[in-house]
């Protein structure tokens, strides 16, 4: 073969290497590294969040809600103004964002968590925003605390005559006590009733998306999914009779007392996810010294099988042990109500002891979700 001959073989060698290596690249032959990664990030629980542009916005959003809080409490403290002067003052607190947000959703593990088993229509997320807005004592703030209307997230005068909340009083204790504010937490709300699933989407496209300062650094709804004893699918038996409450006697447990009420038929019974409590917190919190961790349960006799899981597993109590502080606000449901007539009292008295003994600080009463 003639030089020529061979340097014409070795480039068409080179061409068919270059196009293998090309082949493999675009294709590969399994997942790369990269996007292995990807798909276990929401279980990475125990790593810091990521400076990221969605960190500079949520620091954007928090220093808004800042400035806005020191104008507020200067407001509260003048003797010159007046009711209207505040009432001004939230009307102007969310504003609609203009133009579409390019800011990507990010489900990086929170070092401040609000978990709420039992969100319904999410109400309990506007009272815990509520909650971090100071009653203004002398202007009849302090008796006719500002609500914001969901519907339009928005203050206005029409939503001041409502009277305060346990939810909203507990949980502007714990703010005090934790040193910290509504805007520092990611919010995760679990809600089985697939009735408020449209509702729940819109608000949290909404939340995220629509309004500036956000009043919640994220807001996730988990749709169609119950508190449960174990991960899942599971059913749900529906309230169908107390339509002015939201149905809020919708249960895991079909002897409860509304389900029995509704009938209690496979027709009001709903296909859905069950989700442990172990697992929410393992993907939405990070076990770091000074993080925290608000769960509000209000679940209708589920939270028996939820707390006796997180027990058992010892999750609550690794977190809590990890100097992470747990706050419980827990509604429990007698057994007569919840249609348990073997219901093992001394078992869950120990099950909630022994989450006080590791650090839990729990908050029970038949009121304290709502």
């Amino acid at each position: 073969m003639t030089l020529a001959g061979s340097l014409r073989a070795y480039v068409a060698t080179l061409g068919v290497f270059f196009v293998a290596l090309h082949t493999l690249t675009q294709f590969g032959t399994g997942p790369s590294p990269t996007s292995a990664k990807s798909r276990h990030l929401s279980l990475q629980h125990d790593k810091q969040e990521p400076k990221s542009s969605q960190g500079q916005h949520d620091d954007e959003s928090i220093e808004k809600m800042r400035s806005w809080r020191n104008q507020y409490q200067q407001l509260c403290q003048d003797e010159r103004s007046t009711k209207e002067d505040l009432l001004r003052s939230l009307s102007e607190l969310l504003q609609p964002r203009t133009g579409a947000s390019s800011e990507p959703n990010n489900d990086e593990p929170c070092k401040y968590t609000i978990l709420d088993f039992g969100a319904n229509v999410g109400d309990s997320l506007g009272k815990f925003i509520d909650s971090g807005i100071e009653p203004c004592p002398g202007k009849d703030l302090d008796k006719n605390p500002p609500r914001l209307d969901l519907d339009t997230i928005r203050y206005s005068n029409d939503n001041f005559h409502k009277r305060g909340n346990p939810l909203i009083r507990s949980s502007r204790s714990i703010w005090k006590q934790v040193e910290s504010l509504p805007e520092w937490y990611c919010y995760y709300g679990v809600e089985g009733n697939p009735r408020f699933t449209p509702r729940l989407l819109s608000l949290e496209e909404r939340f995220n998306h629509d309004v500036l300062p956000q009043p919640m650094r994220r807001v996730r709804f988990l749709t169609q999914t119950v508190g449960a004893g174990k991960d899942g699918p599971t059913k749900i038996y529906l309230d169908t009779v107390n339509e002015a409450q939201n149905f809020w006697g919708s249960s895991i447990l079909p002897a409860h007392k509304d389900v029995v009420k509704s009938d209690g038929s496979v027709q009001a019974a709903a296909s859905v996810e069950g989700i442990t409590l172990s697992t929410l917190l393992l993907k939405t919190a990070q076990k770091v010294e000074g993080g925290h961790v608000l769960i509000k349960m209000d679940i209708e006799g589920g939270e028996y099988a939820v707390l006796d899981e997180a027990y058992q597993r010892g999750v609550l109590c690794d977190y809590a042990q990890s100097n992470v502080t747990i706050h419980l606000i827990l509604e429990t449901h007698r057994p007569d109500v919840i249609g348990e007539s073997n219901f093992d009292l001394e078992k869950w008295r120990n099950v909630k002891q022994s989450l006080r003994d590791c650090g839990v600080i729990l908050q029970t009463g038949r009121d304290a979700g709502r």
